[in-house]
């Protein structure tokens, strides 16, 4: 609106007038602006080939085109199904409506015994504990044992010898070779507790604690071999792996082969999970080391011929204990 200079006087001037009185200027609406169409078939329009970035109006609709049929590059008649392209190897590739429907599973932790998802380790077929019980009474005094003895089964995975080549330090390849291996052992030493008879395996732990009855908990086992790392924290240079009850971590600076691997993720794997039936749980580490001594472990058997191993009891009630007094 513009001003005009007319002197000021009551009566206003007919500029001012015809201003006022004009009527309103009608502002010319979009044709498109009146019909826009719904979502969905903006977004057909707007991948079309014949949709102009530019809002034109829209083709006025005539008796003649009432009843025509679409143009023929109407995205509804001449767009080919989503379906995925059929490899020359793979034939039966699947629709894209069947290969989706793995998109929609629910995303959440993966089981941590045999690491796959769908389930936690609640309802995971590998979580095992079992129970064994041996008869006599319980012992609470060492006495003199064998590694040598015919009852007590010697695994083949300690006894087997270390070839002197092939070692790497941290090698994550000789580590999941390992962790194979472990896993069908442990399926083996599983059906030998499973069994009615007491097993050879059994029987060293039986010796080792002095219990009467054992919980076996193999899904500890196969838990700490499939978690199973390498790290470098709270080692020396010695030292293979250790099982801080949560996890077991394998010396990355020590070079090792994959017979010293499997052999130390087998021995690690048993720590704390063979436990008491009794409130007391968790067995010491010296019957432990004992009990693997019994299986061939040869670290903690050279362990038992230095006499570190010959009495595992904290209260020891054998008047003639064989705890050897290094002081």
């Amino acid at each position: 609106m513009v001003l005009s200079s007319t002197p000021s006087s009551s009566t206003p001037s007919k500029a001012l007038i015809d201003i006022k009185c004009s009527p309103p200027s009608k502002v010319k609406a979009s044709p498109l602006l009146k019909a826009t169409p719904p979502p969905k078939v903006y977004a057909l329009l707007k991948t079309s080939p014949q949709t102009s970035s530019k809002m034109s109006p829209p083709q006025q609709v005539t008796p003649e085109l009432k009843f025509a049929l679409p143009p023929p590059t109407s995205p509804e008649k001449d767009c080919p199904p989503l379906t995925l392209p059929a490899a020359p190897d793979m034939p039966g590739m699947p629709s894209i409506e069947e290969a989706m429907r793995f998109h929609r599973l629910p995303r959440g932790p993966r089981c941590r015994i045999c690491r796959e998802p769908g389930h936690t380790f609640l309802k995971c077929p590998q979580n095992v504990m079992l129970y064994s019980k041996r008869r006599g009474e319980k012992r609470t005094f060492c006495k003199k044992l064998s590694l040598t003895s015919p009852k007590i089964e010697r695994l083949e995975i300690f006894t087997s010898p270390i070839p002197n080549s092939g070692r790497i330090a941290g090698s994550e390849k000789l580590l999941g070779e390992a962790k194979e291996m472990c896993w069908k052992e442990l399926d083996r030493l599983e059906a030998l507790v499973d069994a009615p008879k007491i097993s050879g395996f059994e029987k060293a732990w039986f010796e080792a604690s002095g219990e009467t009855e054992l919980w076996f908990n193999f899904a500890g086992m196969r838990d700490n071999v499939v978690n199973a790392k390498f790290g470098v924290k709270d080692f020396d240079g010695d030292t293979f792996g250790h099982n801080n009850n949560v996890q077991v971590v394998l010396n990355k600076t020590k070079p090792m082969n994959l017979d010293e691997i499997v052999k130390v993720l087998l021995h690690e794997c048993m720590h704390h999970n063979v436990t008491r039936v009794s409130e007391r749980g968790h067995l010491n580490e010296d019957i432990d080391h004992l009990a693997l001594a019994l299986l061939g472990d040869p670290n903690e058997c050279d362990n038992f011929r230095l006499g570190w191993l010959q009495c595992v009891f904290s209260k020891c009630k054998n008047p003639r204990c064989l705890k050897y007094d290094w002081d």
